[in-house]
């Protein structure tokens, strides 16, 4: 272990010019820390949309500016009025003349944004993206015969445009251990005009700060704290997502002129549900995935029946409103509350939900806030102040959801996933730039569950809070350093050795220290280092258990030797004393995947990851990962066991362009 440390620390003086691209660094702030991985791909997915089809800033409004999730409102409305001062930009290096503007911000915002005049559309274009995942050694759940199909994942995407006016996409995947290859089938056709938008198959809802359509969003949990809360405007498009569990199917339709824009739409659609004797819904699995006999039994069991509308008002370029309405129906029932699990209260089949979100900007101050209210007595409400006065920018958020309250994506709101709870909580999080290269952040976040639901111990409160330093301090060195702490106070009911009825409360806490580093010096090559550690205490009302901690050490080498190739590689070094005390880490993979790795145990991991550009049209790329566990000879439980002290996976992607 020393050898290699030293080895890598010698590296560093040997690497190159082009370190970690602030765009990447901005895309791991924004992803590494999402709790939801539903969340995490629709982000991937608007991210890849935005490179795709860049916003002209010389004619983008605010809220297409804030189509970026790296910007928030302020600075949209400040590229606004430096785009009147200077007549037009023509590079947006000129975004460094606003007071504060991050450098290594406006190098991140450079891949979504075009200062030439509007593309004028090919008359067809195409696109086809195929890849094949696969882990080696497998799982008992193949040598046992419990899963239904072969352990390779496949997933196949063709969407394209004409002149892009019409647009159409379908998708087939197959994940490990499936039977059919289309086990997932989504896919949609579109007409859009300068008015107008239809959409007929798969399509996906956002508005407001997403109460009724959408999901709440509490993504700024993450080292660039900006809004708290989901994006106001309301935000409606094809659907081709791998996540089984959210869209909707049927049609949809925008209507869209200067002030007011129109949503209407009619959804039927199957989702998994576990059943109970009386043919009642206990669970809403979410996860997709169909191999074994019991997941296949829940597929499809739910069909639910959607309809309802989002009209959006505009009050020139500083306030909008917001009305929403939603009326599901559902061909099964709610099983009742129990000693264990407590359901949304509805009192049949049926539910109706309506909503209003308000936004209002200032000059340096901006507000919102959406109620929503349904017909099984429940209501919701959040609301998000965002105030800038350069240096700093600071934003807060309060929401509060009955226990009852249920959204259009068939889930609760909070931060606990699997499934969520429904809770009240607040947010702060404050950005203070020093300078154009160094910038504090920071947030705490609180949130009470209101209900029990199928966990146990149930937690009765939740607190994070993080302090992050950035510091850019020249185009060769740039790093960071960062502090968070997570406590969670539980209720546990099912002690060993007490009555059923026995309350025993506690109380865990976590904290995570993290440096990292980037240095270089030649063109083309990039070395990166971090270092992190972990401590998690547990205490009861009786007594306090000992301690866990874990560190993590890694070093990765990006080379881009030439504008078609590039390689990305990390060496990881590992160690924690128990699974509560994992550590996670963002690494690169093939286009349109998500890794967050949960590290945990000792042992040592690495991936090697190749992309490669054929002409202009098409893209490769192949990647294999391998984690080698020196405390264990098993790795996971049930039919997930894998009988080895190692897990491998290589994966291939094909893309091409027509």
């Amino acid at each position: 272990m020393k050898i290699w440390c030293i080895l890598l620390l010698i590296c560093h003086f040997l690497a190159g010019n082009t370190i970690l691209t602030a765009q990447n660094q901005y895309e791991e702030f924004l992803l590494e820390n999402q709790s939801d991985n539903e969340t995490m791909t629709v982000k991937l997915e608007e991210l890849e949309q935005l490179r795709a089809n860049p916003i002209h800033i010389n004619q983008a409004s605010v809220k297409e500016l804030l189509k970026i999730p790296f910007l928030n409102q302020q600075q949209a409305i400040a590229i606004i009025t430096l785009r009147k001062y200077v007549g037009h930009i023509y590079n947006l290096n000129t975004l460094s003349q606003i007071d504060s503007f991050p450098l290594d911000l406006i190098s991140a915002i450079q891949p979504y944004f075009t200062t030439e005049d509007r593309q004028i559309y090919p008359e067809l274009t195409l696109y086809s993206r195929t890849r094949f995942k696969q882990k080696h050694p497998n799982a008992v759940g193949y040598s046992n015969h419990k899963y239904a199909g072969n352990p390779l994942k496949f997933y196949q995407r063709i969407n394209g445009s004409i002149k892009n006016t019409w647009k159409a996409g379908i998708i087939v995947e197959k994940d490990a251990g499936e039977a059919k290859w289309n086990d997932h089938a989504a896919g949609f056709m579109e007409y859009s005009s300068v008015k107008n938008r239809l959409i007929l198959g798969n399509f996906y809802i956002r508005t407001g700060q997403g109460l009724i359509f959408g999901g709440l969003n509490v993504s700024s949990l993450s080292s660039n704290p900006k809004s708290p809360l989901s994006r106001g405007t309301v935000r409606l498009r094809g659907y081709l997502s791998a996540v089984e569990s959210n869209p909707c199917q049927g049609f949809a339709w925008q209507w869209t002129n200067a002030t007011i824009t129109n949503i209407l739409f009619f959804s039927r659609a199957q989702y998994d549900a576990s059943l109970n004797e009386n043919q009642e819904i206990e669970t809403q699995p979410n996860t997709g995935i169909h191999r074994t006999q019991t997941e296949r039994n829940n597929q499809d069991q739910l069909t639910e029946t959607r309809a309802g509308f989002s009209s959006q008002y505009s009050f020139g370029s500083t306030s909008l409103l917001n009305v929403n309405f939603l009326h599901t129906c559902r061909n099964r029932v709610f099983a009742p509350p129990d000693s264990i699990r407590n359901r949304f209260g509805f009192q049949d089949q049926t539910n109706q939900s309506a909503s209003l979100f308000f936004q209002h900007h200032f000059s340096s101050l901006s507000i919102s806030g959406e109620i929503a209210a349904q017909n099984n007595n429940s209501t919701a409400g959040s609301i998000q102040f965002s105030l800038s006065k350069p240096p700093f920018a600071f934003f807060t958020a309060l929401w509060h959801y009955d226990p009852h309250f249920h959204n259009i994506s068939g889930r609760a709101f909070g931060q606990f996933s699997s499934p969520p709870q429904n809770s009240r909580g607040f947010y702060a999080g404050l950005n203070y730039h020093l300078s154009t290269r160094f910038r504090v952040t920071g947030y705490w976040y609180f949130e009470r569950p209101l209900w029990r639901t199928y966990f146990v111990p149930l937690p009765r409160y939740q607190q994070k809070s993080l302090l992050h330093l950035y510091h850019n301090s020249s185009p060769h060195v740039q790093w960071y350093a960062q502090w968070r702490i997570n406590t969670t106070e539980t209720k546990d009911y099912l002690l060993l050795n007490t009555p059923p009825d026995t309350v025993i409360t506690g109380d865990i806490q976590k904290h995570n220290i993290r440096f990292q580093l980037s240095l270089g010096s030649r063109a083309h090559f990039m070395m990166r280092d971090r270092i992190e550690y972990t401590r998690i205490s547990k205490r009861h009302d009786f007594s306090k258990s000992a301690p866990e901690t874990g560190w993590l050490f890694f070093h990765d080498f990006h080379y881009h030797p030439v504008p078609e190739i590039t390689i990305w590689a990390r060496l990881c070094f590992f160690d924690t004393s128990g699974y509560d005390a994992r550590i996670y880490t963002y690494e690169n993979d093939v286009p349109g995947v998500l890794t967050n790795k949960i590290l945990y145990g000792r042992g040592s991991h690495f991936f090697l990851l190749a992309k490669f550009r054929l002409f202009e049209q098409g893209n490769i790329a192949v990647k294999f990962a391998s984690t080698y566990y020196d405390d264990r000879n098993s790795i996971s439980s049930g039919n997930e066991r894998i009988d080895a002290n190692h897990l491998s996976e290589w994966t291939v992607f094909f893309g091409w362009k027509w």
